[in-house]
């Protein structure tokens, strides 16, 4: 009768709870510079981001007023990148990119393709895993703009830079937009 006691107490573990400061999945950091000037970094406005297949009400990034789903003012967002192979060929994420969303006459939509490799890494049995993605990883180009992989602009994008493949972290820029 004791042994079966001392058995289950002895297969009993601590509570394995993950440190709210524990690195995890990385979103994608882009930022937005001035066409015309490139040096500048340039403020979006009303700002949409709608991912494939995903909430078709967008990505919400407004700071000011919970109750909208648009970015009201800022020239940096993150986005989260999918981590479950999409094709056979390469992993991606499209996202519907909509300037000037809340406007009735100068919406501007760009789609664009983010086209990665990820891999997940272990961290703990209480965190589990991460994932980190590589945009250079991949047969493909790292992004396409509007379906086309020979499109280097835009409807309102007029160029992409991907200053940073390694999406292993949010601290710094991947990828930058001009418009």
């Amino acid at each position: 009768m004791l042994i079966p006691l001392f058995l289950s107490l002895s297969n009993c573990e601590k509570d394995d709870i993950c440190d709210p400061g524990t690195s995890t999945t990385p979103r994608l950091v882009i930022e937005f510079y001035d066409y015309a000037n490139q040096a500048s970094t340039r403020t979006v406005s009303n700002l949409k981001v709608v991912g494939e297949g995903g909430n078709p009400l967008g990505i919400v990034f407004n700071t000011a007023n919970d109750d909208t789903k648009y970015l009201t003012s800022a020239s940096k967002i993150s986005i989260p990148l999918q981590n479950i192979a999409s094709s056979s060929i390469a992993d991606f994420s499209k996202f519907t990119f909509i300037l000037n969303a809340t406007s009735t006459t100068t919406i501007a939509t760009d789609i664009l393709q983010f086209n990665y490799s990820h891999n997940d890494i272990y961290i703990s049995r209480a965190c589990g895993y991460k994932t980190v993605f590589d945009l250079k990883g991949t047969a493909l180009k790292s992004y396409i703009l509007n379906n086309n992989v020979n499109q280097t602009s835009g409807n309102w994008i007029q160029k992409i830079d991907v200053i940073q493949p390694n999406v292993s972290n949010e601290n710094e820029t991947h990828v930058k937009i001009y418009f």
